[in-house]
C-alpha cells in the first residue's frame, strides 16, 4: 500500500480513532441498527478526510498512469 494513504486516517487521539471506527461501522451498522450514532464533529472530520484522500488518490493515480505511459512508449520498448 502507498506509505502516504496512511496519513490520511490519523489515529493518535482518541476523536480520530473512534471517528475511524465510525467510518468502518457505518456500512453494516448504519443501515441494520438503530443504535448507530455519528456527532456533527465526526461526520465533518470523515468529510475533510474522505476529500483528503479522494485528493490524493487523484494524484497517485495520475502519477501511476503517466509512468505506465512513458514505460510503454516507443523509446522504451526495446
Amino acid at each position: 500500500m502507498e506509505p502516504r494513504l496512511r496519513s490520511v486516517w490519523p489515529t493518535e487521539s482518541k476523536f480520530e480513532k473512534r471517528a475511524y471506527n465510525l467510518l468502518r461501522e457505518a456500512y453494516i451498522k448504519a443501515r441494520y441498527s438503530r443504535e448507530y450514532a455519528i456527532s456533527e464533529d465526526e461526520l465533518a472530520w470523515l468529510a475533510e478526510r474522505v476529500a483528503i484522500l479522494q485528493d490524493l488518490v487523484r494524484e497517485l493515480g495520475s502519477a501511476r498512469i503517466a509512468q505506465l505511459e512513458e514505460s510503454s512508449s516507443p523509446s522504451h520498448i526495446s
